[in-house]
């Protein structure tokens, strides 16, 4: 009996000589352009002496029965068992394919439409994605060029070596926001794949901010926390350049500010203002510590949250003594109110 045995991957095809049985996969029997496929070679009960051929394709061996085939620019491949007389023992053909088309990922995630990621990756590659049994390094895949929507607004084309553009470009529309943070990202991207392809290729993000900001000098901005919906969540903390803070903010689960009271700080570190979000008691300060205003808080009238000014407030100089009081409604400064010094 005289057996020979071929495999690829998932496929195991196994083809007789003489009298023998032959079952195959032949929809399966496909070989990728521009890749070391990897073929698991070998005979059954075959004591004579072969080679392994290849038409349309190159075999090089790898280790024990496992060879790696590569194709070339034919439509199929043909590997063959050869005797010592030359004569063809069984052979296959296989079609020859470009690569399937690859995913664009955000570091580990991969663009989809639903995946989230942080603006704080900036490493932007392709490969195949876990589902796909393809070991092609991404590595292999070169990104020609990109151009980048977020959240509908078009950002433009950028070079490769321009990603951190992109990506500061996005950093200031998120600090730029005073929206829910989440927000759609879409980059299409030209590359060319280790087959010769050249090939357009898109992901798209649902993209959260960066959890830490800096300034140029590399002083901490901010350091903000959010919930699995994109939502600002625990303590968020704003700092000066000079790495002072400037107001820490406290949000719950639905994003809304938890904070019974709010301080803001001047970068010397003195306070700037307490604002009361119970009893709505606003103070604020000269930065020599002397109080500056005194007054009370309303929520707005224009169907807002914004607080703004209700109410008698008092106003006073930098050494302390009062300047003035002005009545507000709302905001606006009543027609009865005097003129103070100290308020433009």
């Amino acid at each position: 009996m005289k057996n020979l045995t071929l495999t690829i991957a998932v496929l195991v095809c196994s083809f007789g000589y003489g009298q023998d049985f032959i079952a195959s996969m032949p929809e399966y029997n496909l070989i990728y352009r521009g890749y070391n496929n990897k073929v698991i070679l070998g005979a059954l009960d075959y004591k004579g002496n072969f080679k392994i051929e290849g038409d349309g394709c190159s075999i090089s061996k790898i280790e024990g029965n496992t060879y790696s085939v590569r194709a070339s620019s034919e439509r199929t491949a043909t590997i063959k068992f050869v005797n010592d007389k030359r004569q063809v023992l069984d052979s296959v053909v296989f079609r020859v394919s470009n690569l399937p088309t690859p995913s664009l990922f955000l570091c580990s995630t991969e663009g989809n439409g639903h995946n989230k990621s942080s603006v704080s990756c900036r490493k932007l590659f392709v490969k195949y994605p876990a589902n796909v049994a393809l070991s092609v390094n991404s590595d292999s895949w070169r990104i020609i060029n990109l151009s980048a929507m977020y959240n509908n607004e078009d950002l433009g084309s950028f070079e490769v070596d321009q990603l951190s553009k992109l990506f500061d470009t996005i950093n200031k529309r998120i600090r730029d926001s005073d929206e829910v943070v989440e927000a759609q990202l879409k980059i299409r991207t030209k590359i060319s794949g280790p087959d010769g392809i050249v090939r357009m290729v898109s992901g798209q993000w649902v993209l959260l901010p960066p959890t830490t900001t800096y300034y140029e000098n590399g002083q901490v901005e901010s350091e903000i926390s959010y919930d699995e919906s994109g939502y600002l969540n625990g303590s968020c903390k704003y700092y000066y350049e000079n790495g002072q803070l400037l107001k820490e903010l406290h949000y719950d689960r639905n994003g809304s500010i938890a904070n019974e009271k709010i301080v803001i700080y001047y970068a010397g570190g003195t306070i700037m203002s307490e604002e009361d979000l119970k009893t709505m008691e606003y103070l604020s300060y000269h930065e020599n510590g002397e109080i500056e205003s005194q007054g009370r808080l309303a929520v707005s009238t224009d169907g807002g949250l914004d607080l703004t000014q209700h109410g008698k407030w008092k106003y006073f100089n930098s050494k302390g003594k009062l300047d003035c009081t002005i009545e507000y409604d709302w905001g606006l400064v009543n027609e009865k109110s005097g003129k103070c010094s100290t308020v433009q």
